[in-house]
């Protein structure tokens, strides 16, 4: 809008003011200290309360304020600028940054916070703190069948009714692994760790032996790649 239309800069820095004074959170200044925010929780999750019992907003300036807060960032707007501003991210210019790589830049960071937010909600990703390289991803996909893509997906959302949840509601499953009695009886167990598959596991692929599966980081036993961490470890 700014871009298209740069006159009226000076109102949009006025409305931000409004909402800033009048406590909108997800407004931001230099002195807001970002890193205790947190992200707001997925559609019909518990504790989203802080985030929709807010201030009535009008307009998209406020829905965008609101939007940026729920990925626990802030909208700062200081020195003739729109900043988006997150803990342990680089700033993004909404008016400096170029038009083209705008978009993807804010995508991109909205994914880190949803894969975070999982990380912390979801038992089997074990509150990762891995980065996971959603491009990698996407062209391991499309090398496969549309029906084994969907069952991959499937696997990776943890849509699985494996052992363990279904002995959430049926007296009779015990949670273990029905093939081999192991106690956890979840996905990951069967894809990864379940010796009545490990012929099948390692058919095609002799050198996947050779891996420690269990050290694996918690994305990568859903089969989503990781950027490499920064630390040697012996995982890969």
């Amino acid at each position: 809008m700014t871009a298209k239309h740069p006159e009226i800069q000076s109102k949009v820095q006025k409305i931000h003011k409004l909402y800033y004074n009048g406590g909108l959170q997800g407004c931001g200044g230099a002195d807001k200290n970002i890193e205790d925010l947190k992200p707001c929780p997925p559609a019909g999750a518990k504790g989203r309360k802080p985030w929709t019992n807010q201030k009535i907003v009008a307009g998209p300036i406020g829905l965008l304020i609101q939007q940026i807060n729920r990925n626990a960032a802030v909208l700062d707007c200081t020195e003739n600028d729109f900043v988006i501003r997150k803990h342990r991210e680089v700033d993004i210019s909404i008016l400096k940054t170029p038009w083209q790589f705008l978009g993807h830049q804010i995508e991109e960071t909205a994914k880190r916070c949803r894969d975070q937010t999982n990380a912390e909600a979801r038992t089997l990703l074990e509150n990762h703190k891995c980065e996971i390289d959603h491009e990698s991803l996407k062209k391991a996909y499309a090398k496969h069948s549309e029906d084994d893509q969907q069952w991959l997906r499937h696997y990776a959302n943890l849509g699985i009714w494996d052992d363990r949840k279904l002995a959430t509601f049926n007296q009779d499953n015990e949670g273990k692994c029905s093939y081999c009695g192991a106690e956890k009886g979840t996905a990951v167990h069967l894809a990864l760790f379940c010796p009545h598959f490990k012929e099948e596991r390692f058919r095609g692929d002799d050198e996947l032996q050779q891996v420690n599966l269990a050290k694996l980081p918690a994305p990568m036993k859903l089969g989503m790649p990781v950027h490499n961490m920064l630390n040697d470890d012996e995982r890969l």
